[in-house]
């Protein structure tokens, strides 16, 4: 995740991605079958799988715009759904997660640029602020060694 400068609020979906990527794909423990094959018995479909954090476009339907704005919008793929059969997608100017059925993937191309590392934009949950620290670290008394003439 830090190769394609994921942020690191966005580092539990990640982890929630790569269970559902390992309950779906073979292992040697299991005679090379997966998780889910030896629960259900038979083999998932691994047609719908996606590159984590690309871009992708969401369908608005008609009743969520107006007569202007456009019918998509971009977003990032998040992971898939833990309750529905449906894909976790970010907007980051709004700074909410929605989950959706009508996507359009574009895998080979990340949401933000490769020089990005953390975005300023993604406080969904926003840290502890640390200008309280910053003031009362600068206003220690600094040490200024002794010097003999």
């Amino acid at each position: 995740m830090l190769q394609i400068h994921v942020s690191k609020r966005l580092w539990s979906y990640g982890v929630l991605t790569v269970d559902y990527l390992i309950n779906r794909l073979p292992i040697r423990v299991l005679d090379f079958k997966s998780p889910l094959e030896v629960l259900q018995i038979t083999s998932p479909k691994l047609a719908h799988l996606k590159v984590f954090e690309c871009s992708c476009f969401v369908h608005l339907p008609s009743s969520k715009r107006d007569k202007l704005d456009s019918r998509a919008v971009k977003c990032i793929f998040l992971g898939y759904s833990q309750t529905q059969r449906d894909i976790d997608v970010m907007i980051p100017y709004k700074k909410k997660i929605y989950v959706s059925k009508d996507i359009l993937f574009t895998e080979n191309t990340s949401y933000y640029p490769a020089t990005c590392q953390e975005e300023d934009d993604f406080n969904l949950f926003p840290l502890p602020s640390s200008s309280y620290y910053d003031q009362n670290i600068c206003s220690l008394p600094q040490v200024v060694p002794k010097v003999r003439v």
